[in-house]
């Protein structure tokens, strides 16, 4: 499967978008491509490209072994969230999927442009990075919109 030129403008426009002003890439990209193409379509479309470079940056990032202990329950979480997500993709109709997807891409702008911010207790890390995971991963595996929860 092979973009079109337009899926390959806004792709191009969302990379730029994220770039200049850190927006989340995925959460324009799905969206627009998902308007012309579909979103089961812009999430696989989405999902190789930046599969290959999640790899690279794992294997060229040196990350010590503290910070890998003390996000395990965030990744166990998203793990299991995102195949979750993914179970959710394959069972949602076309209509559905494409209003729930603009619908989060509209909130999670609002909640960027808004002043309000959430303030957890760090006692609760473990607790909130099993509910944060799942609910990034299952985000992800949906609609490739979870990086904006997992930065909230």
């Amino acid at each position: 499967m092979w973009p079109t030129w337009e899926e390959t403008l806004l792709i191009f426009a969302a990379a730029v978008l994220e770039g200049g002003v850190g927006f989340d890439f995925g959460l324009i990209a799905v969206p627009a491509i998902g308007a012309l193409s579909g979103v089961r379509d812009a999430v696989v479309l989405l999902c190789f490209p930046n599969l290959g470079l999640g790899i690279l940056k794992a294997l060229g990032g040196k990350a010590k072994k503290e910070n890998l202990k003390r996000f395990m329950p965030f990744i166990g979480a998203g793990g299991v969230g995102a195949a979750a997500g993914v179970f959710l993709l394959l069972s949602t109709p076309p209509a559905v999927l494409k209003w729930t997807v603009l619908g989060l891409a509209l909130l999670f702008a609002l909640y960027s442009l808004s002043w309000t911010r959430f303030q957890l207790d760090l006692r609760d890390e473990t607790f909130f990075a099993y509910i944060a995971g799942f609910f990034s991963g299952s985000l992800t595996g949906f609609s490739y919109a979870g990086g904006p929860v997992a930065v909230i």
